[in-house]
């Protein structure tokens, strides 16, 4: 299949030029991954070519769709009205999701949805190889996974789990779900799927919540999917992705309740958000008794009826000369120092831009 046969390659060029579409060339094959960018989801920019540009791998010198993922696919709600009829229901996993592609030497290896060469991807590919070395997919099927491994995690604890889980299979010249053989030919484990179990919409939204899972994927009968996830999940993880080290620096800086970020979270966000508040609150009293010391030394240096003119001259070259003022003054250092030590915005774990 040509990417053209896939969709108007005009309006592709014009989803690139305004930077709804990344293009990502393989560092040795002549593949490109095409993705929708950030500015597409905050714009709402969906049409045929950032629908399809989920992660899907071409061939930039023929044109060949080499492998085909899931079209975007929306949360419950953002859609006017779900299809009607009859759908699937499979668990929704919390990890990156993995796209099976061949080699120009027809090896196997695994994309993101953004990236060859990520660290999720070449993890997942060396588990691949190493796992299942036997696995040899049918021509013209596209094998999708979630990535799951410990320091992959976002919000659920898969324990000490690290595996390729599969998703789907489709047809690459159509996006369609293969039959069921070909999901047999993969020896790993498959994502969990609740046929029967839900009679309906209704019958599943006022389903208890299962603890440790993210949701589930409804999938319809013309194949269109869409996430209906936990309310537990995702309140947790709006705290998880949306917490920088600015914003503990900022809890801090404000003198709020950290719990507010801390109670319920993982194990190892709460890890990393403490020991950042620790190192942080450290340089914060330093610097803080480092100042009260200097301006004792300084008061100790000059006479008991100094002028400011002469603090002036005394403090001209020293770095803290500012906080030295306004101890001077009698005035609160608090704000001025938190400001001094504003941290580079960092997050928690992984690059969420590579979650499924």
């Amino acid at each position: 299949m040509n990417i053209g046969d896939l969709f108007d390659v005009d309006l592709l060029n014009e989803m690139k030029s305004q930077k709804y579409v990344k293009e990502t060339e393989h560092p040795s094959e002549p593949y490109s991954i095409l993705n929708y960018s950030p500015a597409a989801q905050y714009d709402k920019v969906w049409n045929e070519v950032t629908l399809q540009c989920r992660g899907l791998i071409v061939n930039h010198k023929t044109g060949e769709v080499v492998a085909r993922p899931f079209r975007k696919f929306f949360n419950l709600g953002e859609v006017v009205a779900p299809p009607e009829g009859p759908f699937r229901v499979t668990d929704k996993a919390d990890g990156s999701l993995g796209i099976a592609y061949r080699k120009t030497d027809g090896s196997l290896a695994i994309s993101t949805r953004g990236s060859f060469q990520s660290e999720q991807a070449l993890h997942a590919t060396e588990v691949l190889r190493r796992r299942y070395p036997g696995f040899d997919p049918a021509p013209g099927l596209t094998y999708l996974f979630e990535i799951i491994y410990p320091n992959n995690r976002i919000v659920l604890d898969y324990g000490d789990q690290d595996d390729l889980i599969l998703l789907d299979v489709l047809h690459t010249d159509t996006g369609q779900q293969a039959v069921d053989y070909a999901w047999g030919a993969f020896p790993g484990p498959w994502i969990d799927v609740y046929d029967g179990e839900y009679a309906s919409l209704s019958h599943l939204l006022a389903a208890p919540e299962r603890p440790n899972k993210e949701g589930f994927v409804l999938i319809y009968e013309d194949g269109t999917r869409l996430k209906v996830k936990h309310e537990w999940y995702v309140a947790m993880h709006a705290i998880v992705t949306n917490t920088s080290s600015r914003t503990i620096w900022e809890f801090l800086s404000q003198g709020r309740d950290m719990s507010l970020l801390l109670d319920n979270v993982p194990d190892e966000f709460s890890e990393w958000a403490r020991t950042l508040a620790d190192s942080l609150t450290f340089e914060f009293e330093n610097t803080k008794a480092t100042v009260t010391k200097r301006l004792q030394y300084y008061l100790d240096g000059l006479p008991i009826d100094a002028l400011r003119k002469d603090f002036a001259q005394a403090f001209a070259n020293d770095p803290y000369r500012g906080l030295l003022f306004l101890a001077l003054d009698g005035k609160s250092l608090d704000d001025q120092i938190w400001k001094r030590h504003k941290p580079e915005r960092t997050l928690p774990f992984r690059d969420m831009e590579e979650a499924a």
